[in-house]
């Protein structure tokens, strides 16, 4: 689904650069896609063609041509303000963001209810069910957290980076 070394070799960049954005672009695109939908239901047709501008400009960035394509629909039936099938297409794009997971070890076991970005930018922490955990964006597995005995509602870096916080139903975090 996704070459990249192809992607690294178009962009002269390599593939250690990638890898963060790519994490990046899709751990945040779930939240995105949550967004959209409530605009979709609101039908405010401008905010759905900015936010599909956007999101359009970061896949193509990323060389993801399909969903690129995608958004650009979006966008442009957006601008229409047209009473499109808007669910159909966030669903495909769903199905590409889980491939993508997939393919770069994304994939969280369980539901996730939270994520935060470090103050530099290098790290992101989600919070699950029972589960946290702590992504470098310059690749790597990320590192598991148990503790607690029901969801992690809420994770949190410090301002400095060094400490993480977390919130949620049974045990309390550290």
């Amino acid at each position: 689904i996704f070459d990249i070394e192809n992607v690294a070799q178009k962009l002269r960049l390599p593939i250690e650069t990638i890898k963060p954005l790519i994490q990046k672009f899709t751990l945040g695109l779930e939240d995105e896609i949550l967004v959209m939908r409530k605009i979709v239901q609101k039908k405010d047709y401008a905010s759905l063609r900015e936010l599909a501008h956007k999101l359009k400009g970061r896949s193509a960035n990323l060389q993801m041509q399909n969903m690129s394509e995608i958004f650009s629909t979006i966008e442009k039936n957006a601008k229409e303000e047209k009473n499109y099938d808007y669910e159909a297409l966030l669903e495909r794009i769903i199905e590409l963001n889980g491939e993508l997971k997939k393919e770069f070890e994304l994939s969280h076991p369980t539901f996730v209810y939270s994520v935060d970005f470090s103050p530099d930018n290098n790290k992101i922490a989600t919070g699950s069910r029972d589960l946290i955990r702590i992504w470098a964006l310059d690749g790597g597995k990320p590192k598991e957290l148990l503790g607690h005995g029901w969801s992690v509602n809420k994770v949190s870096f410090s301002p400095d980076g060094q400490y993480l916080t977390s919130v949620g139903l049974g045990q309390p975090g550290s």
